[in-house]
């Protein structure tokens, strides 16, 4: 006996039931990457986002929840990644009275360096920028247009000009 029920009949078109359907999905695999710098809340609404952009791109023939399940942990990890990177640790004001100094792991990039004269061509100034604000050379490729293999080789070319002009 059918209730007469329908998805049309409710308002709500199937992307947005399909959404609702994973739901419990985008906030177990949100938890499972909080902390340490990413808000739960964050990545909730990440992966929200991510689970709209999956549902969207899912292939006639995958089962939805297998495709959701394969593709959505990988997405929200590398969305907990940049939030950690991008985690606020003090104001500049606190870290200056402690005496704190970031220890820079990458000298070639820093701020002081780029200031301090040495020519950087506008093909790369992109690339220096996007080092800076510390996004990872998949980022970078996303950003650029290109694939992470020539953002390497890139870097790699940036590394040799910067040390040649220092030595």
């Amino acid at each position: 006996m059918s209730t007469g029920y329908t998805v049309e009949s409710n308002g709500m078109d199937r992307t947005t039931v399909s959404f609702y359907r994973f739901a419990p999905l985008v906030r177990s695999v949100a938890r499972r990457y909080a902390g340490r710098g990413a808000d739960l809340d964050d990545l909730i609404s990440q992966a929200s986002c991510d689970v709209l952009e999956l549902i969207l791109s899912c292939p006639e023939d995958k089962s939805m929840a297998l495709h959701l399940s394969q593709n959505l942990p990988g997405k929200v990890r590398d969305a907990a990644a940049k939030l950690r990177r991008q985690a606020d640790h003090g104001s500049i004001e606190e870290l200056a009275e402690s005496g704190y100094e970031p220890e820079d792991l990458r000298p070639n990039y820093t701020p002081e360096l780029l200031l301090a004269g040495i020519p950087i061509e506008p093909d790369d100034f992109l690339l220096v920028e996007d080092l800076l604000y510390g996004l990872t050379q998949a980022e970078i490729a996303k950003d650029l247009g290109c694939s992470q293999q020539n953002v390497s080789y890139m870097i790699k070319k940036l590394r040799t000009k910067l040390h040649k002009h220092l030595n």
